[in-house]
């Protein structure tokens, strides 16, 4: 697995299950770890995001630039 240099951004709930069907739409592998509230999507080895839930549906959201631009 890599790990560019990733950005983050804080979002909700939706915004990462919005990413995770996205992900696995265009066949990535969306591994979620409810427990510990993670979520990482890989595709060819590397990493898209990874998703931290941070409580009351606040999530950090640390994205590939190759994949999602800063700007977007």
């Amino acid at each position: 697995m890599t790990i560019p240099n990733l950005f983050g951004r804080i979002g909700r709930w939706a915004d990462v299950k919005a990413r995770m069907t996205e992900a696995q739409a265009n066949g990535a592998t969306v591994t979620r770890d409810k427990d510990a509230a993670t979520v990482i999507a890989e595709w060819n080895g590397e990493t898209l995001f990874r998703a931290l839930g941070k409580g009351d549906g606040v999530w950090l959201v640390l994205y590939n630039p190759n994949f999602y631009p800063k700007n977007a």
